[in-house]
């Protein structure tokens, strides 16, 4: 997650997603990604933006009901994998240590 731009916590994360208009927008640019087949997140956003999604899917998956869109590019283009220095982020806000 690049700090200049991080969502400051879970909370904030909720509340994006929650938006009438933000969280709709979230939602269509993942839907969008998605409908995209035969590529990769590089092909489609250059790098460093495909790990940006990456970090980005992974944030919004885990305050998502299982099978959203963000679980959903994690699996299409992450092989399911989550970013693990945004998890580790997650989990040290969790815990108080952030």
């Amino acid at each position: 997650m690049a700090r200049a731009d991080a969502l400051r916590d879970l909370d904030e994360a909720r509340a994006s997603l929650a938006h009438p208009v933000l969280g709709a927008r979230l939602r269509a640019c993942a839907e969008a990604l998605l409908a995209i087949t035969g590529r990769t997140a590089r092909d489609i956003l250059g790098s460093p933006d495909d790990l940006k999604l990456c970090s980005s899917a992974t944030l919004f998956a885990h305050c998502s009901p299982p099978g959203s869109a963000f679980h959903r590019l994690l699996e299409r283009y992450f092989g399911g994998q989550p970013d693990a220095l945004t998890l580790e982020r997650l989990s040290d806000a969790e815990s108080g240590r952030s």
